[in-house]
């Protein structure tokens, strides 16, 4: 019984397994695609944040008064 457990690969991946083919096909599609959508998220936080500053340099400057 012993050297039964000892032969078997338990953590070999089963070729007919459905979970592991999607695995195989799906974590790069899912990984890019979070990689677009997380890259898009933080493109629009940092041009928020580079907006808010242009204009509130720009609000100074008009209200600022004049020498």
């Amino acid at each position: 019984m012993r050297t039964d457990i000892k032969n078997q690969k338990l953590f070999a991946p089963k070729w007919w397994n459905p979970l592991f083919w999607t695995v195989v096909i799906f974590a790069p599609v899912l990984g890019i695609a979070a990689g677009l959508i997380a890259g898009v998220l933080i493109g629009l936080l940092r041009g928020y944040e580079t907006g808010l500053d242009i204009a509130s340099k720009n609000l100074k400057r008009f209200i600022a008064p004049m020498p």
